[in-house]
């Protein structure tokens, strides 16, 4: 998967609403944990096999 901006904008869209709200809350606890939740989601959208890829994924 090639990473740019454009796939970077697709998986912030798809990411949970929640989050993308709470990262403008005055709360502190609120905005560290949307930052965490919104890291974790594009992390796993970017580096999640590919739909045509052949090889078996390792159980973590």
């Amino acid at each position: 998967m090639l990473i740019n901006p454009e796939t970077l904008a697709d998986a912030l869209e798809t990411a949970p609403s929640w989050a993308k709200v709470a990262l403008t809350m005055p709360s502190q606890r609120l905005r560290e944990d949307a930052r965490l939740e919104i890291g974790k989601h594009l992390y796993e959208v970017i580096y999640q096999p590919g739909e045509d890829d052949q090889q078996l994924a390792l159980p973590l």
